[in-house]
C-alpha cells in the first residue's frame, strides 16, 4: 500500500497487556452501538475513532474517541503520505473490530500479537494473534476489510467543534444512570433531560405516556463553568426574594441514549453532561488519558 504505513514495535507481552488494558474499557464496543462504520484516524501523537460520515447523516449522532499511542505502545512509529499529510484514515466495520478485540480480551493463552496494514483482495487491517497451549502454538489471523480514505475527505473527520453550552454538570456513575434509563425506556420512546443550574446541579430524566408520567432526579452534581461565569456566583436570590433559576432541557430519542450508555463495563473516571437548550445533549467521558464524547441532537432539530 502506497498511501502510508504504520509500524508498531514492542515486546509482545507488553503490547498484549496494554492493548487489553485499553480495550477492556470496550470503547470500540460502545462506539459500535452508535454506528456500524468507524473511521480510525492515526496521527503522530494520537489515535482517534470517529463515526463515519454516513452514520452521522443517518441518525445525527456524532462521536469522537481519542487516546495517546503511549497508552498502548512504549515505542510507536508512524509515517503518513507526506510531512504535510502525516496521518492515515481508515474506515472499518465497528462490529467486526469489536468482535475481534472482544475475543482477544477473553483469551487466557495469548502469547503474541501483530497489527498491520495488508493488501490482499482488498485493503485489510490484519490482526495476528499467537495462542500458546501446553503442547502447541497456533496463530489466529483476522483480516478486517478497510477503506483507506484519501486526503480530500479528511476534513469530514476532524474533532467536532462544540457549540456554546447552556449548562454543564457532572453525572452520577454511568451504571446508575443506565439503570434509570433501563426503567424509563419501557414507558416512552422519548426522554426529556432537564438541567437546573442551582448552587449544586440538578438533572432530571422524565418520560410520559398516555397513562404514566415518571421522572428521576439527581441532585448535588458538580457544576462546570460556562463562558467565564462561575456557577457558584450565580444569583439565586435571598430567602425573602428567591430567584427562580433558569431551566435548560432537551428531548432526545430514548433508544439512542440507552445504546450509548448501556455498556456495563464503561468505567469512566468522570462523566460530564452538557446541554444546548432545546438543541442537543453532549456526553463527555474521561478514562484517564483517553476520552470519549457524543453529541445527540434533540428530536425537534431532526424533524
Amino acid at each position: 500500500m502506497n498511501r502510508g504505513n504504520t509500524t508498531c514495535r514492542d515486546r509482545w507481552l507488553n503490547i498484549i497487556y496494554c492493548i487489553i488494558e485499553f480495550f477492556s474499557l470496550e470503547l470500540v464496543h460502545v462506539l459500535s452501538k452508535a454506528g456500524k462504520q468507524l473511521v480510525l484516524r492515526i496521527g503522530p501523537n494520537k489515535f482517534a475513532f470517529v463515526l463515519s460520515e454516513k452514520e452521522i447523516k443517518a441518525n445525527g449522532v456524532t462521536a469522537w474517541c481519542e487516546f495517546a499511542p503511549e497508552r498502548c505502545f512504549s515505542e510507536y512509529i508512524m509515517e503518513g503520505m507526506s510531512p504535510e499529510n502525516n496521518e492515515i484514515y481508515l474506515e472499518v466495520s465497528s462490529d467486526y473490530l469489536a468482535s475481534v478485540l472482544s475475543g482477544l480480551k477473553s483469551s487466557q493463552n495469548t502469547a503474541g500479537l501483530k497489527i498491520k496494514l495488508t493488501k490482499k483482495c482488498v485493503a485489510c487491517l490484519t490482526i495476528e494473534i499467537e495462542v500458546q497451549t501446553a503442547n502447541s502454538t497456533s496463530v489466529c489471523v483476522h483480516d478486517i476489510p478497510i477503506t483507506v480514505l484519501p486526503p480530500r475527505s479528511w476534513t469530514e473527520y476532524q474533532q467536532p467543534q462544540m457549540p456554546v453550552f447552556s449548562v454543564s454538570m457532572s453525572l452520577p456513575d454511568v451504571k446508575i444512570v443506565r439503570k434509570t434509563i433501563e426503567r424509563l425506556r419501557h414507558i416512552s420512546p422519548r426522554v426529556i433531560i432537564t438541567a437546573k443550574p442551582q448552587t449544586h446541579g440538578k438533572i432530571i430524566f422524565s418520560v410520559e405516556s398516555m397513562s404514566v408520567k415518571s421522572s428521576v432526579t439527581y441532585t448535588g452534581l458538580r457544576m462546570y463553568e460556562i463562558e467565564g461565569m462561575d456557577p457558584g456566583q450565580i444569583d439565586f436570590g435571598t430567602d425573602e426574594e428567591p430567584v427562580e433559576p433558569r431551566i435548560f432541557e432537551v428531548e432526545v430519542e430514548m433508544k439512542t441514549l440507552f445504546q450509548i450508555i448501556s455498556a456495563d463495563s464503561l468505567k469512566a473516571t468522570s462523566t460530564i453532561c452538557s446541554i444546548v437548550d432545546g438543541r442537543l445533549i453532549h456526553l463527555f467521558y474521561i478514562f484517564g488519558d483517553a476520552t470519549l464524547q457524543y453529541c445527540i441532537p434533540s428530536i425537534n432539530s431532526q424533524e
